[in-house]
């Protein structure tokens, strides 16, 4: 019975969490693709940018931080009390028109600064928040990219299968009739079933890999099964990159960078916050007293102040210090790794390109052009089925190699793109 209550609680739990989701996504104007259509890169931005779980909790942060901000700039309440003493005793004080009533205010006065420097801690700390969310936001468009290209890596792939298949068919087809007419053994047309059995699996492989590549980019946007046949995505244009100093220069703007500068600047002004706290507020009172014994009335004013005998919030000063120190640490060698990521981002992307380059004008050209020779001399009976397997062999080798390169190629650009982004 506990275990039927536990399931049943469990999924009126989804059920609350599901139907917000949908009417957000009502509210938004999401519509779903048919499974035929295709998703370009543009669409796929919109969709992550409205539905990514990630920039909605980076939104709830900032928010969050400016409702701190808020509450720091606003100075303490004044404390309200009344007082009445001398009554319900005995003798003279038996009753209650022997009383004395106190009537006061009294006012809390932050000194050297503190309200100034919570301002500004929180201030920072709201700037960072803001910056934080550019930040997720380029996190999640570069997860976006890498996924998107290796979805279109994945239909490059089958495509590349489902042609080696096509061939390893076709070639099976001439073996299987000169085997037949006697000019080869029968041998041979065994290792083209082999070859063509070979083909059809990867065939199969590609397809399952492709639709886990779809299933991964549509996570990113909250989908848990694609509504999309195939994505679009210019897979074999490549450019020259820029040179690294030109990336190095554009560093200086990324988010990250930003907000730990921020970051830094809140934990500049939380130490001061914390030194000032060394030195006590005072507390202004005034107020009313009325003896109705002797009845006499009158004003009251008081002051009243801490002796910083023992608390001098020395160990906070010392902790806010040290947080200071280390915030300036994690900047700096935050630079040093994202310098680091840069420097090997282009340097993969500089191969990546030159390497896709040289395959596409020399190595493919040259392996297309010997396997249609050894495909034609075994036809002609020129060549063994050695040969062709082995020219085909290489030509896909080669074409693999190719959509490779072309993979890192995208990714790394993708991963400079992110890093040489900056705040909105």
């Amino acid at each position: 019975m506990v275990g039927k209550s536990h399931y049943l609680l469990l999924y009126f739990c989804i059920l609350s969490i599901a139907a917000p989701l949908e009417a957000h996504a009502e509210r938004t104007g999401y519509s779903s693709l048919s499974p035929s259509e295709e998703l370009d890169l543009e669409q796929a931005v919109s969709r992550v940018l409205t539905h990514s779980l990630t920039l909605k909790s980076a939104c709830n942060d900032a928010q969050m931080s400016r409702h701190q901000l808020r509450q720091a700039q606003l100075a303490p309440n004044p404390v309200a009390g009344y007082e009445v003493e001398n009554f319900a005793g005995n003798n003279r004080w038996k009753g209650w028109d022997s009383r004395e009533e106190r009537i006061f205010c009294s006012q809390q006065v932050e000194t050297a600064g503190k309200r100034d420097y919570r301002s500004q801690a929180s201030m920072y700390q709201y700037y960072a928040a803001l910056v934080g969310y550019d930040v997720s936001k380029l996190v999640v468009l570069n997860r976006l990219s890498r996924a998107f290209i290796h979805v279109a890596a994945s239909q490059e792939l089958l495509k590349l299968a489902e042609e080696q298949a096509s061939i390893a068919e076709e070639v099976l087809q001439i073996a299987t009739k000169k085997a037949e007419t006697g000019k080869v053994s029968f041998i041979e047309q065994t290792k083209a079933e082999v070859a063509y059995s070979d083909a059809l699996s990867a065939v199969d492989n590609a397809k399952v890999e492709l639709n886990n590549s779809k299933k991964r980019l549509s996570l990113l946007f909250a989908s848990a099964c694609p509504d999309f046949d195939r994505v679009v995505f210019p897979f074999y244009e490549i450019k020259e990159l820029p040179s690294f100093e030109q990336c190095l220069a554009n560093l200086c703007n990324q988010p990250e960078i930003i907000q730990s500068l921020y970051q830094t600047l809140k934990a500049e002004k939380s130490w001061k916050l914390e030194k000032a706290g060394r030195i006590p507020d005072v507390t202004v009172e005034i107020g009313y007293k009325a003896n109705y014994e002797e009845s006499n009335r009158g004003l009251m004013a008081g002051i009243s102040i801490p002796i910083p005998l023992f608390d001098q919030n020395q160990g906070n000063v010392k902790s806010a210090y040290y947080e200071m120190l280390k915030t300036g640490d994690l900047g700096r060698q935050l630079w040093l790794v994202l310098e680091s990521r840069l420097s090997i981002s282009h340097e993969d992307a500089t191969r990546a390109y030159l390497e896709a380059k040289r395959i596409k004008e020399r190595s493919l050209p040259s392996a297309t052009k010997s396997f249609e020779l050894a495909q034609k001399g075994y036809q002609e009976g020129k060549f063994e089925y050695l040969d062709v397997l082995d020219a085909e062999r290489t030509l896909f080798g080669v074409k693999e190699r190719y959509i490779q390169s072309l993979v890192n190629y995208h990714t790394r650009q993708a991963d400079i793109d992110y890093l040489n982004s900056m705040t909105d």
